[in-house]
């Protein structure tokens, strides 16, 4: 009986083990599942600045730039990080690369960071 009853428990584990990996990076937007907003449900026309949510366990700074790069790229601005945030996101991707949306001309009066990410 006792064998039947880790064998369950052993089972129960795996099957609840497999539904908890590790989320996939995300673009973080802000209030956005406010229906009172008008904004709901549409892009962004003008975005100043954009944040992508991730864990360090599955995503890398390359990947995490791409994404920036892309969504700063729907408006014809090009990404330049910023800063990094952390707790402002859900706990199971508790980190937030925040990028700045900036167009060609003002871009040059920063200097770009070697890396996308601190290490």
């Amino acid at each position: 009986m006792r064998w039947q009853w880790l064998l369950f428990l052993a089972a129960a584990l795996a099957l609840t083990a497999e539904g908890c990996a590790w989320p996939e990076p995300y673009v973080y937007r802000l209030q956005e599942f406010d229906r009172g907003l008008e904004t709901f449900g549409k892009e962004p026309a003008n975005i100043k600045s954009v944040g992508i949510c991730y864990n360090k366990k599955n995503a890398t700074p390359e990947r995490i730039a791409e994404m920036a790069k892309a969504e700063c790229a729907k408006s014809g601005k090009v990404a330049r990080y910023s800063h990094q945030k952390r707790l402002e996101c859900p706990i199971t991707t508790p980190m937030e690369a925040v990028y700045l949306c900036e167009t060609q001309s003002t871009l040059s009066q920063w200097p770009l960071s070697p890396s996308p990410l601190p290490r």
